[in-house]
């Protein structure tokens, strides 16, 4: 093929991985002086190849494209794609990965989100107030005090704006938006301009961290819902807030409120209806504007079209089984020994069988507690209480009613379904999980989903020095980036003199035993007078953040 002009020769290359360079350097002296004339076009096309960037970005545009933790090591394009590759590994637990601790913003941190590219994070915590913490060094870069952002707060951040809400303010949230991100025209949204409170605490902080303006805020805007909210989720350029019966969807750049979805309570005629939502738990929304706006409640998982405002897709949250495709855990006294002695992520053995689509009136007592729709808005990745995972690949099928449900769901049972799960991630293309029982890491190649004649494959690695069940059941949030997992831990239960603490709390019981306990054993059946059988898998009454670097 040396023959071809050069242009012609590189034009194939572009379609190859890098293994296929690798192994053209050593097949012949022409081929291998081909490859390191021409290295660095051959690298940055595999870099696109694979994933690793678009094909609009240029080697300049990498420092601000990529994190310092996905280039450490980069001097050109052939380091970059190792480095990737290292990366990748580190996720599959074949390369080095390991945990750092965070404790800069004290024990009691509640919510994280972080910004891997600018190199901070955000947290808030149980006494109140609102950290910025540089990712790297640990130290505070900026803050607001307890008395102002209050306890447990929840909080949204996403390309450089962030939202919480304000303490019996009927819903109001503020909106802050990262100060080197200001243009000289503009110094507040359109709409919803920030108020004396906002301006005033932010004199206070300046006055605190001074001017510098890295990981600092400024006053962007004051959110004013039309009734009080009870849960909100920011996915860049959208704030999605709802109440019981409505959702309210802004445009955060301007500020405006653009959008407004009522009776989400109402039963729907979507597939899969159900009589009614229920409490809420959780909410989500996809970037896209012809996208969905998402809610977990008590009773089921709804979907809302952002285009016409119907609920379009309705999942009960009390069935037994929600796919053929069902997967399990295998825990056979092996498994902590499996993957590198260096790695914290080791592979978690799984097993998979088709499940019989349950008939007649047996339900469960569960609910969806969490839901993330994949960045491109075609997969979604749902949480239930019982620390069951249910993974719609291309879901939009069967709000077409090309598929059924049953016939693409995988129902991944990812932990103990006897203790209540604690916090769902999905970022990358992969799923984290923190349950009463673990936490966990779940991948799969979305596109191969389309074989339906196949049962997809899916790849499980287990975080395995966060074992400890009572620890677990402190997590309040797990967030993912493309290099790391960021949970808070109490570090404080981990060990007990050196031994095995699990087996002091459940003598009688065993770790592994509750750890591989599944659905598909026989439960306690109570029978309704509407003559439903109703299974009882779990009792509701049953700090310092830790990030794990790959």
């Amino acid at each position: 093929m040396l023959h071809l002009p050069v242009e012609l020769v590189i034009a194939v290359l572009k379609y190859t991985p890098l293994s296929t360079i690798a192994n053209l350097l050593s097949v012949s002296r022409e081929w291998n002086n081909f490859c390191k004339v021409n290295e660095s076009i051959l690298y940055r096309n595999a870099a696109v190849f694979h994933g690793f960037i678009s094909s609009s970005i240029v080697y300049s545009d990498l420092g601000t494209a990529l994190s310092r933790r996905a280039l450490a090591g980069v001097d050109d394009w052939k380091s970059f794609c190792y480095t990737q590759i290292r990366i990748q590994k580190s996720w599959r637990g074949e390369d080095h990965s390991f945990v750092t601790s965070h404790r800069s913003a004290g024990d009691r941190v509640h919510r994280i989100k972080v910004d891997e590219q600018k190199g901070f994070l955000i947290v808030t915590t149980s006494r109140g107030g609102l950290f910025v913490v540089d990712l790297y060094d640990d130290h505070v870069l900026w803050s607001l005090p307890e008395d102002y952002v209050h306890t447990y707060a929840h909080c949204e951040y996403g390309s450089g704006y962030l939202i919480f809400d304000r303490p019996g303010s009927f819903g109001e949230k503020e909106v802050w938006r990262i100060a080197d991100d200001f243009e000289t025209a503009q110094d507040s949204a359109t709409s919803s301009i920030p108020d004396e409170k906002q301006q005033s605490i932010s004199s206070w902080a300046e006055t605190v961290h001074g001017l510098a303006s890295r990981g600092h805020f400024r006053p962007w805007a004051v959110l004013r819902p039309p009734a009080v909210t009870r849960a909100f989720r920011f996915v860049y350029p959208t704030l999605l807030a709802a109440t019981r019966n409505s959702l309210f969807v802004w445009d955060i750049p301007t500020g405006e409120l653009v959008q407004i979805i009522r009776d989400t309570q109402i039963s729907a005629d979507g597939p899969g209806s159900t009589e009614g939502l229920g409490d809420m738990n959780y909410v989500e929304i996809s970037s896209q504007i012809d996208g969905h706006a998402f809610i977990c409640g008590s009773n089921a998982l709804r979907a809302f079209s952002r285009t016409s405002g119907r609920c379009v897709l309705d999942v009960s949250s009390s069935q037994i089984s929600y796919g053929k495709n069902t997967y399990s855990f295998i825990a056979d006294g092996s498994h902590e020994q499996l993957g590198l002695p260096n790695s914290v992520l080791k592979p978690q053995p799984t097993s998979h069988h088709f499940a019989v689509r349950p008939t007649g009136h047996k339900r469960l007592i569960d609910e969806f507690i969490a839901v993330h729709v994949s960045a491109c808005g075609s997969h979604l990745a749902a949480l239930l209480a019982s620390s069951r995972l249910i993974i719609l690949p291309f879901f939009e099928r069967v709000i077409s009613g090309a598929v059924d449900i049953w016939d693409i769901a995988l129902d991944i049972q990812t932990g103990s379904p006897v203790s209540v799960a604690r916090y769902l991630a999905f970022e990358n293309g992969r799923v984290a999980v923190a349950t009463g029982t673990g936490l966990f890491v779940v991948s799969l190649d979305w596109e191969s989903t389309l074989q339906s004649s196949a049962a997809p494959s899916i790849s499980v690695h287990r975080a395995a020095w966060f074992n400890g069940p009572v620890a677990l059941s402190c997590v309040s949030c797990l967030q993912m980036t493309p290099t790391g997992i960021f949970m808070n831990w109490d570090a404080g239960i981990q060990s007990n003199g050196g031994r095995d603490y699990r087996e002091e709390l459940f003598p009688e019981r065993g770790f592994e035993r509750i750890y591989t306990r599944s659905l598909s054993e026989e439960q306690r059946v109570i029978r309704l007078a509407n003559g439903d059988d109703v299974v009882q898998l779990f009792d509701w009454s049953a700090g310092v953040f830790f990030r794990i670097q790959c």
